[in-house]
């Protein structure tokens, strides 16, 4: 009646080789979350790493920012005080 050295597919066995099939696929190429492993964490820790020295290097431009505009006023401060003092010589 039916020829048994064919072997037939079934639903079961080839939904089985998808989900190993991707199983492979996260494990080896790192796609997913799920078999990504070290690749992951790996990833995690340079994103981490770049916001890190990123957010760094945004502070350290604030800071310089904010003491470049402190000496800036003190500048300007020194200015007056040297025009008020020229304006006190010519009136005498």
């Amino acid at each position: 009646m039916f020829n048994r050295s064919r072997k037939q597919i079934t639903f079961g066995k080839f939904f089985y080789f998808l989900f190993f099939l991707f199983v492979f696929l996260f494990e080896v190429r790192g796609i997913g979350k799920i078999g990504m492993g070290k690749l992951w964490e790996k990833r995690k820790n340079e994103r981490k790493k770049r916001y890190k020295e990123f957010y760094l290097r945004k502070m350290k431009k604030i800071k310089n920012d904010k003491i470049k505009k402190k000496r800036k006023r003190q500048l300007e401060k020194l200015k007056k005080k040297d025009q008020k003092e020229k304006m006190k010589r010519r009136k005498k």
